[in-house]
């Protein structure tokens, strides 16, 4: 009787292990909201690359190098810049599909800049 309630016990828990992977990403826009209160130092809500490129303050030395083989401060530029004028505003940022689209990029965000 209790090994055929194993199975069952364990796709409980790995359903409850997912439910609380899902709830603990915190959203896109308090991620960026995240970047602007950290890096953006003259508080005009805009984050242009010399205030990005601050992110490598906060960077351990083992993620600055996967962080430049993946495009660094310019490829974050790229997903997230809206019009082209390489200045971050949430709502350009919010409005790209591929600007911190993943709960992985959310959390190291939060890790990192220590949100």
């Amino acid at each position: 009787m209790i090994f055929k309630m194993i199975p069952k016990m364990i796709f409980l828990l790995f359903m409850i292990f997912l439910l609380a992977v899902a709830r603990a990403c915190p959203s896109k826009q308090d991620a960026f909201n995240c970047i602007q209160r950290t890096l953006d130092t003259n508080n005009d809500n805009r984050v242009v690359p010399e205030e990005l490129h601050k992110v490598y303050n906060y960077l351990p030395w083992w993620k600055k190098i996967p962080f430049d083989l993946f495009g660094g401060t310019d490829q974050v530029i790229r997903d997230c810049d809206q019009n082209g004028d390489r200045v971050l505003t949430i709502e350009e940022s919010l409005s790209m599909s591929h600007c911190i689209e993943s709960c992985f990029k959310v959390n190291n965000i939060y890790t990192v800049l220590g949100c």
